[in-house]
C-alpha cells in the first residue's frame, strides 16, 4: 500500500505524464495513466479509481478544494496564498486543505476562471 507521500509523488508522475500527451483528459485516460504506473499493480481497484479521481480533479476540476465546493454546508472558499478559509454559515475560518505551493494554487486559479462564464456587458 502507498502512504500519502508516496500517493501523492505517484498523483504527480500521472498527472505530468498526461499534461505531456497529446491524449484528451478523459476519466478511461486517466485510468489507463494510474494503471501504467508500476506501483499500482498491488493496489486495489477502489485505490486506484480513487487515485484517477484525485488526478481528474488536479488536472481540470477544483483539485483540493473539490470536496469542499461539494458540501452543501459551504457557501463560501477563498484562498489566500496557500492558506484556505471556508465559511459554513457562521464566518470564515481557516482550515487545513494541502493545495500546493503558490504556483499551484496558481495554476488552480487559471483552470477555475477558465470554466467560468464570460461577464455580460
Amino acid at each position: 500500500m502507498t502512504g500519502p507521500a508516496e500517493g501523492d509523488t505517484l498523483a504527480a508522475r500521472v498527472r505530468q505524464r498526461i499534461a505531456a500527451s497529446a491524449t484528451p483528459v478523459t476519466p478511461a485516460a486517466i485510468v489507463c495513466a494510474v494503471r501504467a504506473e508500476p506501483a499500482v499493480a498491488v493496489l486495489g481497484d477502489t485505490t486506484v479509481l480513487r487515485m484517477a479521481d484525485q488526478v481528474h480533479d488536479d488536472l481540470v476540476g477544483a483539485g483540493p478544494l473539490a470536496r469542499l465546493l461539494a458540501d452543501p454546508e459551504v457557501t463560501d472558499v477563498l484562498l489566500n496564498g496557500v492558506r484556505v478559509w471556508v465559511d459554513r454559515g457562521q464566518g470564515l475560518h481557516q482550515v487545513a486543505v494541502p493545495v500546493g505551493t503558490v504556483d499551484d494554487v496558481g495554476r488552480l486559479a487559471q483552470r477555475l476562471t477558465a470554466g467560468a462564464p464570460e461577464p455580460r456587458s
